[in-house]
């Protein structure tokens, strides 16, 4: 994890009267934010509120540096940038701390799903499954199940039952059925994946099927497994997020 602030380049500034300011606006805003950390005044002097400067502060700030409340940046700004903070300065949050936050936007599930094997690796293995689990209970959020799934797939992890798997791998949407099909091939249970087409089948779902039940095929083993892209023999999801995967225990299909 890089905890270590980066610095703009040469392709984010620009020469103005000899200075050479950042051109981006959020390499500007970063800059500003550190310049002033260091006692150095910014490139910018303004007092109206600045979104980008808020979660700047939000996400680089010290531990000890005083929060401070947001003038433009909306909650789900805040709790990505908190989110993100705490990544940078190695305070791991708890597996049912980032189940809460898949109800975000779709960058702090990201940042979410990005993060999770250092969380499992973290907390271990037994708290990681029961907040998926209940995750799994509360939402009524399909995406959110579709992460949840995904999340479990990805460290092996058994947060529900085969009984209660196989309606969500039959069931009408097609994000939480294909991450459905992915966690019962985490499981070893791929026979019990859907054998025909299917009324709602297409070439993708074949595909994804079979190389979930028969193993990737020789052009596929090198492809990056990213939710809702082909996917290998059970329990090598870890390379979704480009880390080590945090074995579990994996029973048998029951």
């Amino acid at each position: 994890m890089n905890r270590s602030h980066p610095a703009a380049t040469d392709a984010d500034r620009t020469t103005r009267g000899g200075v050479m300011t950042p051109s981006d606006p959020f390499v500007a805003a970063r800059a500003d934010y550190w310049r002033q950390s260091a006692g150095r005044p910014p490139f910018r002097r303004t007092s109206a509120p600045n979104l980008l400067a808020e979660l700047v502060h939000a996400e680089y700030r010290p531990d000890a540096a005083p929060a401070r409340p947001p003038v433009l940046a909306s909650s789900r700004d805040m709790a990505l940038a908190r989110l993100r903070h705490r990544l940078r300065t190695g305070n791991v949050p708890s597996p049912l701390a980032c189940v809460r936050l898949l109800d975000g936007c779709a960058r702090t599930r990201a940042a979410v799903f990005d993060a999770w094997p250092d969380v499992v690796r973290h907390h271990e293995a037994g708290r990681a499954t029961a907040a998926l689990r209940q995750g799994l209970r509360s939402t009524r959020d399909l995406d959110s199940v579709r992460l949840l799934l995904d999340l479990a797939a990805s460290s092996c992890l058994r947060p529900l039952p085969t009984a209660q798997l196989l309606p969500l791998s039959v069931g009408g949407d097609r994000g939480v059925r294909h991450a459905a099909w992915r966690l019962l091939a985490a499981y070893g249970c791929t026979h019990l994946l859907p054998s025909g087409p299917g009324g709602r089948a297409d070439a993708y779902e074949r595909l994804l099927g079979g190389i979930l039940r028969d193993g990737p095929r020789p052009a596929l083993k090198a492809s990056a497994c990213l939710p809702g892209s082909l996917s290998p023999s059970p329990c090598s999801w870890g390379s979704w997020t480009g880390r080590a995967r945090v074995p579990a225990a994996v029973s048998a299909c029951s």
